[in-house]
């Protein structure tokens, strides 16, 4: 039978692999997407902020680490493959240690696909996807539209012909920043429905 320091060092390398694959295709995800910026012309950037649905995802993968964690400190026959004759022990070392390389490709992720607030509009982009839209200022109607979802908010804009372009989403804080920019500097209309006021400022 496997002793559970040969359990462990198992589990690491097959983590090891398992994160040089998704590090090596996160790297290359972000070199594109940096090339793809620099050919959007809608002024300098002002500031950016993340989306704030990563913290929901990192929620969820510490929950399922939680989970397995708790697994491994209650199954004392762990060790054994008659835990799960389907699925060895040695799944339950690796998976928690894959939920951990997962929330730092999250956050990476994140942190590289911020919502760009620049002098001619915004950029939006997507965490999951390599979907990309500039939203130029010139090319929309003077107002948007604010919505609230669970505890964050999403940003409708409307292009000239009235149809709705991909949102943004953005957490209270830099709710009201971009709100005081697109107001103040814009110039644009605020359309926030049942919202009060006073969580835009």
């Amino acid at each position: 039978m496997p002793t559970p320091f040969q359990f462990i060092v198992s589990a690491a390398y097959v983590t090891f692999t398992y994160a040089c694959i998704g590090f090596g295709a996160l790297y290359y995800r972000t070199i594109v997407d940096r090339l793809r910026v620099r050919e959007v012309r809608i002024g300098e950037e002002l500031f950016s902020f993340i989306d704030p649905r990563m913290y929901f995802g990192l929620g969820c993968l510490a929950f399922f680490f939680s989970i397995f964690v708790l697994l491994l400190v209650l199954q004392t026959d762990v060790y054994h493959e008659e835990v799960n004759r389907a699925a060895p022990g040695l799944v339950f070392f690796v998976i928690p240690q894959v939920l951990v390389v997962n929330m730092i490709q999250l956050v990476i992720r994140a942190r590289g696909q911020r919502t760009l607030v620049c002098t001619g509009g915004v950029l939006i982009r997507r965490m999951l996807t390599e979907k990309m839209y500039a939203v130029s200022f010139d090319a929309i109607l003077p107002v948007v539209k604010v919505e609230r979802e669970f505890w964050w908010f999403k940003i409708v804009f409307t292009d000239t012909e009235g149809m709705d372009i991909a949102p943004c989403f953005v957490g209270p804080h830099g709710l009201s920043r971009i709100i005081s920019h697109l107001r103040d500097s814009v110039g644009l209309s605020i359309v926030t429905g049942d919202i009060p006021l006073d969580d835009l400022s």
